[in-house]
């Protein structure tokens, strides 16, 4: 029984998986901020957009 805890101690492969899974999630945050960001730089583009579209943009039968 000594021996299994001793050789349980050693084995590093369920450290690597568990680096591997940290790693994945912090990798996953990092994608989930980049986006949302980008989410909203474009909203805001498109939100530009169509304000001046509605302020410049004139109908030729003279609606606004």
């Amino acid at each position: 029984m000594k021996d299994l805890l001793v050789q349980f101690h050693r084995d590093e492969a369920g450290a690597t998986a568990t680096e591997y899974i940290i790693l994945l999630v912090v990798i996953a945050c990092l994608i989930l901020i980049t986006v949302k960001g980008f989410g909203l730089m474009i909203k805001d583009k498109f939100s530009r957009a169509s304000m001046y579209v509605q302020d410049h943009v004139r109908y030729s039968d003279g609606r606004a």
